[in-house]
């Protein structure tokens, strides 16, 4: 690792470690705020950079859940019984973790 990378610390606010995307969205939080005249408040521009992080995560997780279901659908594999159908759906929640 170089020396760079040694010395970097991860950004915490409040205890919630930042990434990237988190530091960028709340850099921009604060500015929108200061061009606005407004004072910004850093709790509540936190709460909404980890809300916009959790919903791009739940996103991810569920277009995940829905490429699985498609494939383990297959078109030569419609129509189907409902039977069937739930079997599929509770093999791919057990992958992803879900509860049905």
């Amino acid at each position: 690792m170089n020396q760079v990378g040694r010395k970097l610390k991860p950004k915490v606010i409040n205890g919630k470690h930042l990434n990237g995307s988190m530091l960028l969205t709340l850099a921009l939080e604060y500015t929108e705020a200061i061009n606005s005249k407004e004072a910004p408040t850093v709790l509540t521009a936190l709460d909404r950079v980890v809300q916009a992080e959790t919903m791009k995560i739940a996103d991810e997780c569920f277009e995940g859940f829905l490429s699985d279901i498609e494939e383990q659908l297959g078109e030569d594999r419609l129509p189907m019984a409902a039977d069937e159908f739930k079997k599929i759906l509770r093999k791919v929640a057990k992958k992803h973790k879900l509860i049905l």
